[in-house]
């Protein structure tokens, strides 16, 4: 020890033989007696043992090192430092301690592992000895089992002479004989809001509760309170947690709107505050608050602003600080009222005795009990052998009163560090205890397989390339903690919460639950794989049904109905161009009994991220090339002339899917409306819309996608000066080439890339034909006409049979149609067999009906029948033939009546 020493050094006379930790674990007398032996004390001294004699020394470190070992391995090795002790060291300001700490008693030793523990920690010894646990501070170098008791017994005779705390129940040393005492503080420990004895109420709703009766009563019962309970009220056992936040902070806000937010918010507690030293008042209350109440205030205040806060806010000063909930509201103005009247509380008189000690009760087992388990391997050490901290509770006995005590606050102390956290932190949690001594290097890497990144599970191989060990030292590593796991569901209400959010959130992507998870503050992760969230929830002893197919995350059910509904999606979205919820619920009803709800495939269509929506109920689904019809029209439309305008675009998808609507498979094709092809193509990545509305392509488009006929019509349209012409001369164009002249008719009728200009003129969509050459080209054809042989010659044979013959003109030419002005009293409304004259082939079938006689393109195109041939019928309506032949003028006479 230093000369300079001037507080006593653990083992002189009159210092206590074992440390505030260890005595509070040592309460069993078989526990302490071997430490005390090996030290060379009478073990009936019990733990509180002070040496009558100087320490003998040396001291056998074998049996003194056996003997504490048998402590660490009951859990002490878990427990703070200073035991009940640091309440009292976080009273000294830590730079007055840092001031003191030259003149403590320790040995040379011990002096110098706490200096470079201090040095490399890079935190002063005040904060190395509030924060460390035996264990902690044993594998510091230099830092032996002997200087372990030297150190803590020489931070225990510094309070007792700065604190004056030698008869102080958090030491559990008794005054010594003789010994006077300057000051001797007799005062209610300050409780914390929702402790038991502590105020219901901060003293500023007491006093507006006359004001607000009602608004008070109903605060009140928000916390769980009965009816009648006085605002004055305090807690006659520990508030019961999680409150409901939402019930408890329409309560206050509707207390504060009743005017208590205008009032100071310390109320008549207010002059307990006046006069107080700000450090010691900030030092006093940071043990009564929560987590994140003491966070806040240390972000908005730092070290020592709290106090001038206080002096000066109003209710909703208080109210209105960031982050700060109605939980904290309450918590932080309990917590000043009682520290600043612990603080402020004046000592008794010198020379006045202590009160008398009185007996240890048997603590009552805490509401939370049920949440400490040997299950969870974090409060496993407290345990010892028992199964929970309810079965210490049933066996425990005189003997363990104290070892209960500390498990209880031990316990106690590891489940407020666990408030607040994030799903994945308490999975990372349960994780780090599984792992134990191996928690500094493994936690990271293994909790990468266990998805506490939220992102794909890291292989073995990956695990172990990052650390350069090889697969096989990581599954061994990953073995041993997984022995260690829980196989039940233990203490994680932030998993639980994450559960219950998965009832309405699935199925979703993995970015929407990362984003209802973030927004209730259960997650801080970037994104959540379904993976990843199995295993992490795995580790707190749970399982959940989440998997994930095609991005969609949701239950094995959900999943099944979301594949059903995208399939259905991507059927009716290719084959019409635009789907709806409601055509795809239709067609998910075809041949069942039990059709998909409406809501469900609508929920399941807004999680997909194949789905493009381009109002509140169409959209159009991912596809492979050439699969959406809509598409595949539109690009055929603008492979011949691009851009193109909304309106010619949205007839050509008309043309071509009236020609489709004709198979009764497609009986239900229709265009879509303007407003939703123009968001269509605003949405598809194929197409570009124009400043000024039209459309193109992003894409160049061959015109091979239209197929040879209609390839072969564009160039005969292309090859004209305004790529336009009248319908006989595209008819006679094409047929020069050798297009069917049915094929022709079908094409002019419905090829999405051709356009009606005006009565019998035909061109390319998109071309700019104006109305002078439609002029033009309409009175060149109607001259063509005029220009036609339109002979025609109709009679009776003798027997009563009726015939026509007659020029072939180059509209019947084309279209097998001609007038039905011969033989109707005979032929109305009938279907004759038509018969080659010459060798009596059949040639196809005449119909007749009221205006039209028509059938008769087999024949014309059989004998390749030009403009000027004469054709001639004769019928025979009572065996249901026509006879037709072909020539010259020859057969512009009656035919043989045979």
């Amino acid at each position: 020890m230093s000369d300079s020493a001037r507080f006593p050094a653990w083992g002189t006379p009159g210092t206590p033989v074992l440390p505030a930790a260890v005595r509070e674990r040592a309460a069993d007398p078989g526990l302490h007696r071997p430490v005390l032996e090996a030290l060379g004390i009478d073990p009936a001294a019990g733990p509180d043992a002070v040496f009558a004699d100087p320490l003998d020394e040396p001291v056998d470190l074998a049996l003194f090192g056996a003997a504490l070992r048998s402590l660490l391995n009951r859990g002490l090795g878990a427990a703070p430092a200073m035991g009940s002790a640091g309440t009292l060291l976080r009273l000294v300001d830590p730079d007055d301690f840092e001031a003191l700490v030259p003149q403590i008693g320790w040995r040379v030793r011990t002096s110098n592992a706490v200096r470079r523990a201090s040095m490399s920690e890079s935190i002063p010894v005040h904060e190395l000895l509030m924060i460390s646990t035996i264990s902690e501070l044993l594998e510091l170098p230099g830092l032996g089992v002997l200087t372990l008791f030297d150190l803590l017994v020489g931070v225990e005779n510094v309070l007792v002479q700065v604190v004056h705390a030698e008869a102080h129940p958090a030491l559990g040393r008794s005054q010594k004989p003789g010994l006077e005492r300057q000051e001797a503080a007799h005062r209610t420990p300050p409780r914390a809001w929702g402790e038991q004895g502590s105020p219901v109420l901060p003293a500023v709703l007491i006093d507006w509760s006359s004001a607000a009766p009602d608004e008070t009563k109903a605060l009140l019962a928000a916390l769980g309170l009965p009816e009648g309970t006085p605002s004055c009220a305090t807690f006659d056992h520990p508030a019961e947690e999680p409150f409901q936040a939402a019930r408890l902070g329409a309560a206050l806000w509707e207390l504060v709107a009743s005017g208590a937010g205008s009032q100071p918010a310390m109320g008549s507690a207010a002059p307990a505050l006046q006069g107080l030293d700000p450090a010691t008042f900030s030092r006093a209350i940071e043990p009564l608050l929560r987590t994140r109440t003491r966070n806040v205030i240390r972000r908005e205040f730092g070290a020592h602003g709290l106090l001038e806060f206080l002096l000066t806010a109003t209710v909703d000063d208080v109210t209105a600080l960031r982050q700060f909930g109605v939980v904290s509201f309450l918590d932080l103005l309990v917590a000043a009222e009682a520290a600043a009247a612990a603080t402020a509380c004046t000592h008794e008189p010198p020379g006045s005795s202590t009160a008398d000690a009185q007996p240890l009760q048997l603590p009552d087992c805490p509401p939370w009990a049920g949440a400490v388990t040997a299950e969870d391997p974090r409060f496993l050490p407290l345990l010892g052998g028992a199964t929970s901290l309810g079965e210490l509770f049933e066996d425990a006995g005189p003997r363990e009163l104290i070892r209960l005590r500390r498990t209880v606050e031990d316990a106690e102390h590891i489940l407020q560090g666990l408030d607040g956290l994030t799903l994945e932190q308490e999975a990372e949690s349960v994780l780090q205890a599984a792992l134990g001594t191996r928690a500094d290097k493994w936690l990271g890497p293994i909790g990468s397989r266990y998805g506490l990144a939220g992102a794909d599970l890291r292989t073995l191989d990956e695990v172990g390339q990052t650390l350069g060990v090889t697969r096989e030292r990581v599954r061994q590593v990953q073995s041993k903690a997984q022995a260690h796991l829980p196989s039940a569901p233990v203490h994680a209400p932030a998993v639980d919460q994450a559960l219950e959010l998965l009832d309405w959130a699935l199925p979703c992507s993995a970015e929407d639950l990362t984003a209802a998870l973030a927004a209730a503050g259960l997650t801080s992760l970037p994104c959540w794989t379904a993976g990843a969230f199995r295993a992490a929830v795995g580790l707190t002893g749970r399982t959940v049904d989440i998997g994930e197919r095609d991005g969609l995350l949701g239950r094995a059910d959900q999943l099944r109905a979301a594949a059903m509904v995208a399939g259905a999606a991507r059927a009716v979205s290719n084959a019409h161009g635009i789907a709806s919820v409601a055509s795809v619920t239709r067609r998910l009803a075809r041949g069942t009994d039990e059709p998909v709800p409406h809501d469900t495939v609508e929920a399941t269509l807004r999680a997909d991220a194949s789905v493009h929506w381009i109002d509140e109920h169409s959209f159009w689904t991912d596809h492979p090339a050439g699969r959406n019809r809509l598409v595949n029209t539109s690009l055929r439309i603008l492979a011949v002339i691009s851009p193109q305008t909304l309106d010619d675009l949205l007839e050509g998808i008309e043309r071509d899917f009236a020609f489709r609507a004709a198979d009764p498979q497609y009986a239900d094709l229709a265009a879509p409306a303007p407003a939703q092809l123009a968001a269509f193509y605003a949405s598809h990545p194929a197409f570009r819309p124009l400043p000024d509305g039209r459309i193109e392509t992003t894409d160049p488009i061959d015109v091979d996608s239209l197929g040879e006929e209609k390839q072969a019509l564009v160039a005969v349209l292309r090859g004209q000066p305004h790529q336009a012409m009248d319908r006989l001369s595209l008819l006679a164009a094409c047929d020069e080439i050798g297009m069917k002249r049915a094929t022709v008719t079908v094409w002019t009728t419905y090829a999405e890339c051709l356009k009606r200009f005006g009565h019998n003129v035909w061109g390319l969509r998109g071309a700019d034909v104006p109305a002078e050459v439609v002029a033009e080209l309409q009175e060149r054809a109607r001259a063509a006409r005029r220009a036609v042989d339109r002979t025609k010659i109709i009679g009776v044979t003798p027997s009563g049979r009726p015939w026509t013959a007659r020029r072939i003109t180059p509209s019947f030419l084309y279209s097998g149609v001609m007038a039905f002005d011969w033989g109707k009293d005979a032929l109305a409304h009938r279907t004759l067999a038509a018969v080659v004259i010459d060798d009596g082939q059949p040639a196809g079938s005449l119909r007749f009906a009221d205006n039209f006689n028509w059938g008769y393109n087999v024949f014309l195109n059989r004998h390749n029948a030009q403009v000027g041939d004469v054709l001639r019928v004769l019928a025979d309506p009572d065996n249901d033939i026509c006879y037709l032949e072909i020539g010259g003028d020859e057969l512009l006479g009656e035919p043989f009546d045979a």
